[in-house]
């Protein structure tokens, strides 16, 4: 038979198996719980509130275990700078890295950040349609509002499209019927499909749910809608043509204005004429002005100085001070009325006072002459200036000084030339041409020897004229080049304005 083990044996077995229990638990006891990407979001969202700076590493270690919450809030702080530097590459990084983790939320984001661009990057709207499309399919109502800004007001003409824009910002006044700045779009997106009488109704919209602080520029928006003007006032060539066919008064003044530009590719004074006569026809008096001057310079079409005149005075009486200068010059030269410098006078007075300070010089002409020229024909005014000029001896016998002879030479071939007198036409250009060396035309470039300021816009107004009677004087293509050159100058300092 065999032994019972004895009660010590068993004692020490039981010892040694409380002994491993014992440390096995302890090992568990030991050993902590796997940190969740959960935790760490929760975590750096508490520390955000005090510390944005300190709660980036959380974010950055919640994102690494595939949280799409906090990649949001990292591409957040980048593209705002909140708690680190602003950078758009990491911030649509990190949201494109938030879709891909399945928050699809952040779409918008992407859509957002591409339509406004940055200081130096400008706007990807090809890009910003595309996300906002994808946020679509999720309903987002914010991306159905950036399509309709990008089809309606967008800052590239070549994206927009009148009948998409109408069409999502329809949506955004159907969720919410008190939704001003959905209002606001639909008026816009109306406009660019053309629909301005929808427009106007939709802008009204707008204002009437709006805060009072916003109801002042709503108003103004209604207005340049009444004349056909999309918002913002930029569009393609294609739209603005269009526009101006079915009555659109902006598009109309658009097209004459850049067609009367001699800068501009589509350089076409014909074409000019045409769009003035028919925005004059829709009531317009801004186009009345420009129209009065094509036909009193007989640009585009055959010289009307009849239908200048009266361009020129209606305008004038409606108080359009651009009108005034005009009309005080058709009075002096006696064109499509008799001539009457009192009159002349007048209207040369409104102009100045209206501010207008680029006719002084005519202005001052007329206080030197008085009202004797008016029965004077032209070629008599001319062979005045004509001696005047080449003796610079005054009545009284005295010689004058050189601002008296300057002053009053040009007054004299200003006068003639206005009354038609071919040499005083070129005699006046010259004057405008040579400027401060009229007299000495072989002085030294900067040395001051009479004349008056130089003015090449002025003086190819009266080579153009001379040209229109069959002269072409040695001074025009040079005058013709630096007036350009003048003018480009001036355009490129606005834009950089």
């Amino acid at each position: 038979m065999g032994r019972e083990p004895s009660n010590g044996s068993c004692g020490w077995a039981a010892r040694l198996l409380s002994i491993c229990i014992f440390a096995t638990s302890a090992t568990a006891a030991d050993k902590k719980p796997p940190v969740t990407g959960d935790a760490l979001y929760e975590r750096g969202m508490a520390v955000f509130q005090v510390d944005p700076e300190a709660s980036l590493g959380l974010f950055a270690k919640a994102a690494k275990l595939g949280h799409a919450k906090a990649m949001i809030r990292l591409g957040h702080c980048h593209q705002t700078g909140t708690g680190t530097y602003r950078s758009r590459k990491q911030a649509l990084m990190w949201y494109k890295k938030s879709v891909e983790a399945g928050n699809l939320s952040a779409q918008y984001q992407i859509g957002f950040m591409y339509e406004t661009g940055e200081k130096n990057i400008p706007p990807d709207y090809g890009q910003a349609i595309e996300w906002y499309e994808k946020a679509l399919h999720q309903q987002s109502l914010k991306a159905c509002a950036g399509l309709a800004r990008i089809y309606a007001s967008g800052n590239d003409p070549a994206f927009h499209d009148g009948e998409k824009a109408t069409k999502y910002a329809a949506i955004l006044v159907r969720k919410d019927p008190q939704d001003a700045e959905g209002y606001d779009l639909l008026a816009a997106a109306y406009a660019r499909n053309l629909e301005f009488d929808n427009a106007v109704k939709a802008v009204s919209q707008a204002a009437a749910v709006s805060s009072l602080d916003a109801v002042e520029s709503l108003r103004q928006r209604k207005d340049e809608y009444k004349t056909g003007c999309p918002f913002p006032a930029i569009a393609t060539d294609a739209w603005i043509l269009q526009a101006a066919e079915q009555g659109s008064m902006w598009a109309m003044l658009k097209l004459a204005r850049r067609h009367g530009d001699i800068l501009d590719e589509m350089y076409d004074l014909a074409k000019s004429r045409h769009w003035y006569e028919q925005a004059v026809e829709d009531g317009s008096k801004e186009a009345q002005v420009r129209l009065g001057m094509l036909y009193r310079r007989g640009a585009g079409g055959p010289k009307d100085l009849p239908k200048a005149f009266w361009c020129f005075s209606d305008a004038a009486e409606a108080e359009v001070e651009a009108a005034y200068a005009p009309l005080a010059r058709m009075y002096v030269g006696g064109k499509g009325v008799r001539c009457n410098t009192e009159l002349a006078r007048e209207w040369y007075g409104k102009a100045m006072q209206s501010g207008n300070k680029s006719i002084s010089s005519e202005f001052s002409a007329l206080r030197t002459l008085g009202s004797r020229v008016d029965e004077q024909s032209g070629h008599e005014l001319y062979l005045k200036g004509k001696g005047f000029a080449e003796s610079g001896i005054q009545p009284d016998g005295k010689v004058a000084s050189l601002p008296s002879r300057t002053s009053r030479v040009f007054a004299l071939y200003w006068v003639a030339a206005e009354k038609g007198h071919v040499a005083a036409m070129q005699a006046i250009a010259e004057m405008y041409f040579y400027g401060p060396t009229y007299f000495e035309r072989d002085s030294e470039p900067n040395q001051k020897s009479g004349g008056i300021r130089t003015n090449y816009r002025k003086a190819m107004g009266w080579y153009e004229q001379l040209r229109q009677n069959g002269i072409t004087p040695p001074e025009y293509g040079l005058c013709q080049e630096f007036y350009l050159e003048e003018l480009r100058n001036r355009r490129t300092r606005e834009k950089g304005r």
